[in-house]
Parts: structure tokens; C-alpha cells; sequence
């Protein structure tokens, strides 16, 4: 499972660590000229790279790529909380917000990302106006919103993959499909009802 960490004070998000999360919620992505990320509402009709000719794919940002130093960064560390090195398997490794950013890296704003989360998971979502000023205060206005929206996501996601997974057991487990008292046909009608669920927990 995928877990990516709102809570804490985090400035932004690696780029490859943001692509993978874009990815994983069923969005499409475009770098374009080597400064900007486009994030778009879905795939592209290739996969996850969305071509200039699809012009119907909903924009969701145009996220600024940066190099630059930052004091909280989200990147992909090894399970004890080293580098990442070339041949680490993904799964034995895990995402974690650092104190500060690596000049060797490329970051994107981790306001903006959490924005994009929110308009693909919870598009109708009601976002309070933030009345201050600057833009320290508005960030952290915003990220708030935004964590309080993907939060009560993630937990009604987890209440559905629940579901999911029950039924899922009465199709697969040898026991309960031997139960006469449990028509498949249903459990399956059920099961093909159920919305896309992105394998993404929010941390």
C-alpha cells in the first residue's frame, strides 16, 4: 500500500515520489518545458503520459519544478531511514518527510499536490476562504483544508475496501462458497458496484 504523509510541517514533495502518488490515484502527467508538471484528471489513452493531443483531459495544475532548499521534504528512504539506492526494491522502502530538502533533487509545492488529491478524490469538496495574508499563512490554511478532506476520504476508503475485501472473501474462500445460503451472483453484482479505489493511504 502507498502511504503518503499530510501530517507534520512539509514545504514539498519529490517529483517522482509526487508522479507515483498521481499515478496511483488514476491521474495522467505531462512535464513540459523541463520547469512545470501538468497533472491531469486521468490517464492518458497510452498510460499514465498524457499527449498534447488530448485536449479533453480535464488540467488539474501546471505544478513548478524546482531544485532549490527547502526545510520539509517528502522522499522515498529505505526502511531504516537511509538513501534510496538504484536496485532498492519499492516495497522495502518508505515515503517520509525529512527536515530538508536534497540538492540533488527535484521538488514540487506540497500544497499544490494535496490540492490535486482533493480535486480527483473529492471534487465537490467545500474549502474554507482563507482571509490572511501571505503566503506562509495561506499554505498553511489551505494544507489544513485539504488534510481535512483526504483524512475523512481515507476513512471512508478503508471502510469500503473492508466491504470490498468481505466480499471478495465470499467469492474466493472455499468454505463460504460452499455456503448455499450465499447467492454469487449477487455477491458478484456487488463487488462490480463498488468504485475505483485507489491503493493510497493518507498518513
Amino acid at each position: 500500500m502507498f502511504q503518503f504523509p499530510i501530517h507534520g510541517f512539509t514545504q514539498v514533495v519529490e517529483i517522482s515520489v509526487a508522479r507515483e502518488l498521481f499515478y496511483l490515484l488514476g491521474c495522467g502527467a505531462r512535464r513540459m518545458t523541463g520547469e512545470s508538471l501538468y497533472v491531469f484528471m486521468a490517464h492518458g489513452e497510452l498510460g499514465f503520459y498524457v499527449s498534447p493531443k488530448e485536449t479533453e483531459n480535464q488540467l488539474l495544475a501546471n505544478l513548478a519544478v524546482d531544485e532549490g532548499s527547502w526545510s520539509g521534504a517528502i522522499h522515498r528512504v529505505t526502511a531504516d531511514g537511509g538513501e534510496v539506492a538504484r536496485g532498492v526494491i519499492v516495497a522495502e522502502s518508505i515515503l517520509k518527510s525529512e527536515v530538508y530538502s536534497k540538492p540533488f533533487h527535484e521538488y514540487v509545492d506540497f500544497t499544490a499536490v494535496l490540492r490535486c488529491c482533493v480535486d480527483k478524490l473529492v471534487p465537490d469538496a467545500q474549502i474554507a476562504e482563507c482571509n490572511m495574508f501571505g503566503r506562509g499563512s495561506r499554505d498553511r490554511h489551505f494544507c489544513e483544508e485539504y488534510t481535512k478532506v483526504l483524512e475523512a476520504w481515507d476513512l471512508v476508503n478503508k471502510d469500503l475496501r473492508s466491504a470490498r475485501a468481505a466480499l471478495q472473501d465470499q467469492i474466493s474462500d472455499p468454505i463460504l462458497k460452499s455456503d448455499l445460503s450465499v447467492d454469487l451472483g449477487i455477491v458478484k453484482e456487488k463487488l462490480a458496484a463498488f468504485p475505483y479505489l485507489p491503493r493510497v493511504d493518507f498518513v
